[in-house]
């Protein structure tokens, strides 16, 4: 730092004023370049989001489908048939507890 007979330089008037507004031009321009990467962050997060939901539809329908499958079976003659012949009793087990 600049010195006068042993005591630092301070600026006076408009070259302060001059690196307070550059202090402030750079505080803003560091505030815009955050918001933009948050930005991105947040469009990058909704992909993701999108994504996870179309999968998750996916699932259900897959798992509709699955107990549609179970409910068919059950009512079936065979399955009927076989239960009263006493068999297939774990199965009965599984399809109480899928079909709950």
């Amino acid at each position: 730092m600049p010195t006068v007979e042993s005591r630092p330089l301070i600026a006076r008037g408009s070259l302060a004023v001059w690196e307070r507004e550059q202090r402030a031009r750079l505080a803003v321009i560091e505030e815009e370049q955050e918001i933009a990467r948050m930005q991105v962050e947040l469009v990058k997060a909704r992909a993701q989001l999108a994504e996870a939901q179309a999968e998750r539809e996916l699932l259900r329908q897959s798992l509709a489908a699955a107990q549609q499958v179970l409910l068919d079976l059950r009512g079936s003659r065979g399955y009927r048939l076989i239960r009263r012949l006493g068999r297939w009793q774990s199965m009965d087990r599984g399809l109480r507890r899928v079909l709950r």
